[in-house]
C-alpha cells in the first residue's frame, strides 16, 4: 500500500490468534486450515492445522486420583526469516485456567507448561512451518471433590509477530 507521497507505508506488527479447546473428555475442532492463509509473504507468522487440535485429559473420575498430562501441537511460521517468534497461552474463559463440568458448576484447575517451538524460535521464513508444543497437566487433587464427568475450556494462542 502507498502513501499519498507515493511510498510505501509500513506495515504494522500484528498478532494473530486462535482458540484452543481444553478437555477432560473429548477433543471439539479447533480451526480448519482453509481458515488460514496459505503464505503470509510478510512479517507476521500464522498458525497452520489440520482436523482437530486440543488437549484430551480423558474422564475425570475423584475414584482414581491421578495427574493427568496432554500434549498438543500446532504448525507456526510463514514469516521473515529469523524472526524471534512467540506463542502466550492465556488464562481461559474464566480468566484461571479451570474446566468447568460435572453439573455446570464444578470446577477444576489445570496448568499449561511453557510452548516449546522445534528448531527454536526463529522464524523459518516464508512457507515453512515448525512444530510449537504444549502439555497441560491436571493434578489427581483438582478433581477429589468432582463429579465424575467430563470438563472443557478453551484457550487462545497468539503468535507474534
Amino acid at each position: 500500500m502507498l502513501s499519498a507521497s507515493g511510498k510505501p507505508r509500513p506495515r504494522r506488527p500484528t498478532m494473530i490468534t486462535k482458540l484452543l479447546p481444553v478437555h477432560a473428555w473429548i477433543v471439539a475442532a479447533l480451526f480448519a486450515a482453509a481458515a488460514l492463509p496459505a503464505h503470509s509473504s510478510g512479517s507476521n507468522c500464522t498458525f497452520r492445522a489440520t482436523g482437530t487440535i486440543g488437549l484430551a485429559f480423558g474422564i475425570l473420575d475423584p475414584r482414581n486420583l491421578v495427574t493427568k498430562t496432554a500434549t498438543a501441537t500446532i504448525e507456526v511460521g510463514d514469516c521473515v526469516s529469523q524472526q524471534a517468534m512467540s506463542i502466550a497461552v492465556d488464562q481461559g474463559l474464566r480468566g484461571n485456567r479451570t474446566m468447568m463440568g460435572g453439573l455446570g458448576s464444578d470446577l477444576i484447575a489445570y496448568s499449561i507448561g511453557p510452548v516449546t517451538i522445534t528448531g527454536g524460535a526463529a522464524a523459518p521464513g516464508n512457507a515453512v512451518y515448525r512444530t510449537a508444543t504444549f502439555t497441560g497437566t491436571v493434578q489427581g487433587s483438582a478433581y477429589a471433590n468432582a463429579v465424575v464427568g467430563s470438563y472443557s475450556d478453551r484457550l487462545l494462542l497468539t503468535v507474534s509477530p
